[in-house]
């Protein structure tokens, strides 16, 4: 299942029975192909997640119930950009760079007081 890519304090919001965010995570769900002929094209028919709702709860998770690990994925690295030494025809050309762009590889500091690392990470694709 989808929840096993969530560390298991973050599993239980997914599957528990009385977890109070289960009407979001139903277990039968329509699928609509919406004319298209491959299944992984159609369009799942979920719920809408009340984003508030969901954050309200993974702020009620104690960071001690993560792991080692799964807390050092919770935290900005460096940004890497890989760059061809080569351009085929069918490529455009890199964009200039201009006076206020910075450096790829500049990490600035994230200020922790501003946003909690929970509430980040749960934010993830779609947001």
């Amino acid at each position: 299942p989808e929840s096993a890519r969530l560390p298991g304090a973050y599993q239980e919001l997914m599957v528990a029975e009385n977890s109070p965010l289960r009407e979001f995570y139903p277990r039968e769900f329509t699928v609509d192909p919406n004319g298209k002929k491959n299944a992984w094209e159609a369009v799942v028919i979920i719920p809408f997640i009340e984003e508030k709702r969901l954050l309200e709860e993974a702020d009620k998770i104690d960071p001690a119930a993560l792991t080692e690990e799964e807390r050092s994925r919770d935290v900005l690295g460096k940004e890497h950009v890989f760059r061809s030494k080569t351009r085929s025809s069918s490529q455009p050309p890199p964009l200039p760079r201009t006076p206020r762009q910075t450096s790829p590889s500049v990490v600035r500091p994230v200020d922790r007081r501003a946003a909690s690392p929970r509430r980040d990470a749960g934010r993830g694709r779609g947001s």
